[in-house]
């Protein structure tokens, strides 16, 4: 076997074990959906529109709080690994968790200190309490986020999946439902500190998490003793200004709609899209953390090869996977928004406007590993702000008149804009493209399970149900993976169909 070949094998084996692992971890955060939807059936659409209108402000705020140090460790781990460098990662763990200790205390501060302003500017008497509540998550996300990164970099996954992926689901449901038991008054509140009482719980397991792999009292002194490591500073400021930028993208539609309508019933129906549409986007948070230590490696060795082959491949699965959410969203939207309640169904329209954007940001978003890793990372800040200008511009106007579904096609066309324009950057950078005669397949097979799915729920009399769902979802997956295999599959879907089957026979 050539070294070429041999390292392909090596990098397919770690994605398919890396990304199985962070997938399933994907899939088990599916009780985060049981969080929310026990969240607005148990204690009211009102309170839940509160707590989605105060999450969406406390994502964005944890992105200024991370400053990047969640992206950037992962490459100073990476970087240092491949050098054979322990000191200098020691270094790099050391000033990451000194850093990001004192922003997010900083932002929690600054949060605390705006809830009031933020909720009178609709005079909107359920949002304070409820930012206030939620306010400590911005340092306990943060240090965890650091912290499973750091794992992550080691390119081992199994901690993700323990922590983020079972344990913190399995945390939130079990403080929402005693919250909601317990808890007698404000239930935006209610649900804002079951989410902090479980994210409590995260961080301490991530914290033993992060023991098992590095020498956390020697890397915990070196935090007030060891030098500030400023390459990890200088690369992490301005990706942590477009993952600030980015999540803004993501988020403001949700603060603008608490704004400009005033009205937490419509952030309720809105969250329940978000989530919806949301878990087409997770697939490809599944592969981030297999690409990136990838990256930078190509980075070190000038390895454009290995870089191609690898993007290639996971922006295939990726595709592969998510376009039977995108597909179930499209045809069973309104059907999967009554998890929350009836009422959210009339949310529809902007679901699937919602679905688009979140495919098109999972299918192009891995296109921003090469731009971060390879230091160009004022190029990624470029783009987030491009794109972040555009959305919120579109927000403005679009609103008042549409309502939900213009605060979704903002957000779509900022997504379209901004996905496209990484991509393009790459072909241009690197000279390499994500997209093979398999994507034509892709879409083949994916055509007709639409066709299948609409079938069946056309010839269903009376309202679909989730029996109808459920059926029509699994005919349709069974032709989308049948049709896609056997119009040819590429070599490496083909060694993890013959490795699933060896797994079947070996256990029979």
């Amino acid at each position: 076997m050539s070294q070429v070949a041999s390292e392909q094998s090596k990098d397919l084996g770690k994605a398919i074990r890396g990304s199985g692992t962070n997938y399933l971890a994907a899939l088990l955060q599916l009780g985060i959906f049981v969080f929310h939807t026990l969240a607005a059936r148990m204690l009211g659409k009102l309170a839940y529109g509160a707590y989605i209108f105060a999450w969406s402000i406390i994502e964005i705020a944890n992105k200024l709080a991370v400053a990047g140090l969640d992206k950037g460790i992962m490459r100073s781990v990476a970087t240092a690994r491949a050098n054979h460098d322990r000191q200098a990662e020691l270094r790099a763990l050391a000033t990451a968790l000194r850093m990001v200790g004192l922003v997010s205390c900083t932002v929690l501060a600054l949060v605390l200190l705006l809830a009031g302003p933020i909720a009178d500017l609709r005079e909107v008497a359920e949002y304070a309490p409820a930012l206030r509540a939620l306010a400590p998550l911005v340092v306990l996300w943060s240090v965890m986020m650091v912290l499973i990164n750091a794992t992550m970099a080691t390119r081992t996954m199994r901690y993700n999946l323990l922590v983020r992926g079972i344990a913190d689901p399995l945390l939130m449901i079990s403080a929402i439902l005693a919250y909601a038991v317990l808890w007698d008054s404000g239930g935006g509140v209610a649900i804002a500190l079951a989410h902090v009482t479980a994210a409590c719980a995260t961080m301490l397991l991530a914290f033993r998490a992060f023991g098992k792999l590095f020498d956390s009292r020697r890397i915990f002194k070196g935090m007030f003793r060891k030098k500030t490591d400023s390459d990890l500073i200088r690369f992490s400021i301005p990706v942590g200004l477009a993952e600030l930028l980015n999540q803004a993208i993501y988020r403001v539609d949700v603060i603008m709609i608490g704004i400009l309508l005033g009205d937490p019933l419509q952030v309720a129906n809105y969250g329940a899209c978000i989530l919806l549409s949301n878990t087409i986007s997770s697939i490809r948070y599944a592969f981030d953390p297999i690409l990136s230590p990838v990256v930078a490696e190509t980075v070190v060795t000038k390895d454009n090869a290995r870089l191609s082959y690898n993007l290639k491949m996971m922006v295939r699965w990726v595709t592969l996977l998510g376009l039977p959410l995108f597909v179930a969203m499209i045809v069973f939207g309104d059907v999967l928004l009554t998890l929350w309640g009836p009422s959210y169904s009339e949310a529809f329209p902007a679901l699937i406007i919602l679905a688009i954007g979140h495919l098109v940001n999972a299918v192009l978003g891995l296109h921003q590993w090469p731009i971060v890793m390879s230091g160009r990372s004022k190029l990624d800040l470029f783009n987030n702000a491009l794109a972040f200008a555009i959305n919120i511009i579109l927000n403005i106007v679009l609103i008042p008149i549409w309502g939900l579904a213009g605060a979704a096609t903002a957000t779509l066309v900022g997504n379209i804009v901004f996905r496209s324009l990484q991509a393009i950057q790459v072909g241009i950078i690197f000279r390499i493209h994500a997209f093979s005669i398999y994507w034509l397949r892709i879409l083949v097979a994916v055509g007709l399970a639409v066709a299948v799915q609409i079938g069946i729920r056309v010839l269903v009399v009376g309202p679909p149900g989730f029996i109808v769902f459920l059926f029509a979802t699994l005919i349709g997956m069974v032709v989308y993976f049948f049709v896609y295999l056997a119009l040819g599959a590429t070599p490496e879907d083909k060694q993890i169909v013959s490795r699933i089957m060896g797994r079947f026979r070996r256990k029979q």
